[in-house]
């Protein structure tokens, strides 16, 4: 935990000031060698402040209250230096229409609290030992474990005290390769992660087995793998994947920043885009009376993290805003406001988006296919500004007659979100956070994406085609 330096600064009108903390501890090893270990701090202060319709930003890593204060006054002179050089002036004030509606007291002050990383490379000593002695018959191994803190305090003319927000989560990943029948090397990947250091993951090392039996009894069934069949199939989809996309396919595109360059949805707002039994919102902090997969309470503008319902019903009804996107839309901001490093500007990002869970069982959902796929990992995605996307599939298995057959080689999976949408017939009732991801929406963000089983239709194999990349989920 890093203590803050701007809280007896006084703040003008239309100025956030922002101190940051982001941590990143990465130990990995393959087949037993310890090949990444690694302790990254970056620290830095942020300044903005918004005049005549344009933001000037400073900012450094240098952090103490005199230089805070030169930020402030930096960010302005650039404010007032790009208002001169514009040719649009606009005259209205940038506004914070959604902080008051929590009162500062109520935003938990739960600071990130670091680890020796000699326990975390006792920790991937221990996996990986356990994996080596356990399964005998794989030809390679990787264990990593990564562990994400993001600290921040913020400063606006709104509240006299201090905005604080944190964000940390530990993930283990496991990797196992095996020869498949061809005498090639197959591998298979599982992860998990939760919303907190390292230190308070007690169930570590039995979550880690758990995994690992997992991703081992996978790679067997993938050793022995077939090709899946190429056209549209009615698809099961993993909770992990479900959640990827509604991050791909609607996510991104209801990002306000989107919808102003032309994003697919703006002829649908307040039309039907999906099943009935669709429903997708950008949690804040809780979920389903429960906490979210990365709890949210303000972002970096200073604005009171709300929930954001995108679809309710199959009717899209939402947008993701930040306080200049919500005056321009006639709305409150929503809390998306967010910036990955102190010296990044604060883009409109997504929380914790996810599917909600439906009424079915995945039993009667598999039993109700005679072909298709049940879909399990996706190692990303790929979306573009018109609906269209794509992802590769890095494990499932072929659905015959109702039942579970063979493993599938890797494939990908494509089509536009509204026909994916509306094809969705069954929703389970279960429910899985995801919270291992990285988001690289023009910079980095961390985040969790989550949902139920679904059954939709898919088109499998290249053939819709290949998309411009433009945002993509991976590890860090």
């Amino acid at each position: 935990m890093f203590e803050p330096v701007i809280q007896e600064i006084s703040i003008p009108d239309n100025i956030i000031l922002r101190q940051q903390s982001n941590v990143l501890r990465k130990v990995s090893c393959v087949d037993g060698i310890l090949t990444t270990n690694e302790r990254i701090d970056r620290n830095g202060l942020n300044a903005r402040a918004h005049i005549a319709g344009l933001w000037g930003v400073s900012s450094s890593s240098h952090i103490t209250v005199q230089n805070a204060k030169l930020l402030v006054y930096e960010a302005i002179k650039n404010a007032k230096m790009l208002s001169c050089c514009s040719k649009e002036q606009q005259t209205k004030k940038f506004c914070h229409q959604a902080t008051s509606r929590m009162p500062n007291n109520n935003i938990p002050r739960i600071g990130y609290v670091d680890v020796a990383q000699a326990i975390i490379i006792e920790y991937v000593k221990r996996i990986d030992k356990y994996i080596s002695s356990t399964y005998k018959n794989i030809c390679t191994r990787r264990v990593m474990i990564y562990v994400d803190g993001i600290e921040k305090f913020i400063r606006t003319h709104i509240y006299d005290d201090l905005l604080n927000s944190t964000t940390k989560r530990t993930c283990i990943y496991i990797e196992m390769g095996a020869y498949n029948s061809e005498g090639v090397v197959t591998t298979v990947a599982g992860r998990m992660g939760v919303p907190y250091e390292i230190d308070y993951w007690h169930t570590l090392m039995s979550d880690s087995m758990i995994v690992a039996e997992r991703v081992y009894k996978r790679l067997i069934d993938k050793t022995q793998a077939q090709e899946a069949c190429k056209g549209i199939f009615p698809c099961i989809l993993h909770p992990d994947v479900a959640g990827i996309l509604a991050h791909e396919s609607i996510g991104h595109n209801v990002e306000a920043d989107m919808v102003g360059k032309g994003s697919f949805v703006t002829r649908f707002l307040g039309n039907q885009i999906a099943s009935e039994k669709v429903s997708i919102t950008d949690f804040a902090h809780t979920a389903f009376n429960e906490s979210a997969g990365l709890p949210l309470f303000v972002d970096d503008e200073g604005t009171i993290c709300r929930d954001v319902s995108i679809i309710e019903k199959g009717k899209l009804v939402g947008y993701l805003h930040d306080c200049e996107s919500a005056k321009r839309y006639h709305t409150v901001p929503s809390g998306n406001s967010r910036a990955y490093l102190a010296f990044d500007e604060p883009l409109i990002r997504m929380r914790n988006t996810a599917l909600h869970p439906g009424v079915d069982r995945l039993a009667d959902m598999i039993s109700s296919i005679d072909h298709g796929y049940y879909l399990l990992s996706s190692g990303g995605g790929q979306a573009d500004s018109n609906g269209e996307f794509i992802f590769n599939v890095d494990m499932g298995y072929e659905i015959k007659n109702g039942k579970l057959s063979h493993a599938i080689k890797d494939t990908t999976i494509s089509g536009n979100a509204v026909d994916i949408l509306s094809s969705i017939t069954m929703v389970s009732n279960d429910f899985i956070w995801d919270v291992t991801g990285l988001c690289s929406k023009f910079q980095s963000m961390i985040l969790a994406t989550g949902g139920p089983y679904v059954k939709c239709n898919l088109f499998l194999g290249k053939g819709v085609g290949w998309y411009e990349r433009e945002y993509e989920i991976s590890l860090p």
